[in-house]
């Protein structure tokens, strides 16, 4: 349990260091040669910043490692964390085109449908086209993005082209805990983003509500990621 909420707290205070200067970068006005570079240093700070707070928690779940020789480790293993968005953006690239071309046959489908078995309730149909894009992004892409992460972290770039990670991307098990923690702890809580009781007085109560809010669902969001690596570390090993 210790581990556990060492790797939570690991997760929320570096992914939120890294929003603090994603939001620097995005304020920096490019007038001129410095801010360019400011710019260029910060975007390259951010990246740092993510790719340590994976590693160190991904290295976290080994039993054999402390969290600081986690988070030493996580220093050299880093940059992997290029390899694994890059993986990511191959499956979210892939969803978007199937859904582009699905929105462009949209209503070939339905009239297929319709042709085929007479029934014009087809919208469970594009329902269902819907998830399995989900899952492609969230799920498959998630779960292969992280035990690339996992790998790298343990082995250094030498595991990038080793077959281990892919099976451990596409096991079952971690296919199955990759898609509960991101649908119970990250998409589910984000739905509640704009939820407001109405009774709630538009005064400091108001401001205190959403506070807590916004917190729990970032607590939330830190908790199902780190189901999402330990899941990542255990079929890496």
């Amino acid at each position: 349990m210790k581990r556990a909420l060492a790797i939570v707290s690991c997760l929320a205070a570096g992914h939120a260091a890294a929003a603090g200067l994603f939001w620097g970068l995005v304020n920096v006005p490019e007038s001129n040669v410095a801010m360019l570079a400011l710019s260029a240093a910060l975007a390259l700070l951010v990246v740092f910043t993510v790719g340590w707070t994976e590693a160190a928690a991904s290295l976290g779940w080994r039993a054999d490692l402390t969290m600081g020789q986690a988070a030493r480790r996580g220093l050299r293993a880093a940059p992997i964390v290029v390899a694994a968005a890059v993986v990511f953006a191959l499956f979210w690239l892939l969803a978007a085109h199937a859904g582009v071309w699905l929105d462009a046959h949209g209503g070939e489908i339905d009239a297929w449908l319709i042709a085929t078995f007479e029934t014009s309730k087809t919208a469970w149909v594009h329902r269902v086209l819907d998830a399995v894009l989900f899952i492609v992004r969230y799920v498959v892409g998630v779960s292969a993005a992280v035990a690339l992460l996992s790998a790298g972290a343990r082995a250094g770039w030498r595991a990038v082209g080793r077959l281990a990670w892919i099976r451990a991307a596409f096991s079952r098990r971690q296919l199955g805990i990759v898609g509960a923690a991101m649908v119970l702890f990250v998409f589910l809580p984000l739905g509640a983003v704009y939820w407001h009781p109405q009774t709630i007085p538009a005064n400091a109560v108001e401001i205190l509500f959403v506070a807590v809010k916004l917190g729990t669902i970032y607590l939330l969001a830190q908790i199902g990621w780190a189901l999402v690596l330990w899941a990542a570390a255990r079929e890496t090993a």
